[in-house]
């Protein structure tokens, strides 16, 4: 396999290939870090209702859970119109998408 290069966010412009897979990736964060806050919240209110059998209104624990679905959708979405920019870019030899195990450098054990 080709070896495929790393570009920093500062040379998104000149790229061939727009909007860049990691313009994708900064737009989900936002909705990922909400599923995991919605899920955050939802279950301790499930923890605390099975543990307790304190009787919530039935919405309150209900609301999480629908947020968390809704931001799935939306984060889904962002994926699908990530994957086709992605590819693109790793046929030219280059990735604006972060690696998953970058190499250790300064300050990194």
């Amino acid at each position: 396999m080709a070896e495929v290069r790393f570009v920093p966010r500062s040379e998104w412009d000149t790229l061939p290939v727009q909007p860049p897979a990691g313009k994708w990736l900064i737009r989900a964060v936002p909705f990922i870090k909400g599923i995991l806050a919605a899920l955050g919240i939802g279950a301790p209110l499930a923890l605390i209702d099975a543990a307790t059998h304190y009787a919530f209104p039935t919405w309150i624990p209900l609301v999480p859970l629908w947020l968390a679905i809704a931001l799935c959708a939306v984060a889904m979405v962002i994926a699908v119109l990530a994957i086709r920019p992605y590819y693109a870019e790793r046929k030219l030899g280059y990735t604006t998408w972060p690696e998953r195990n970058p190499a250790p450098g300064p300050g990194r054990g």
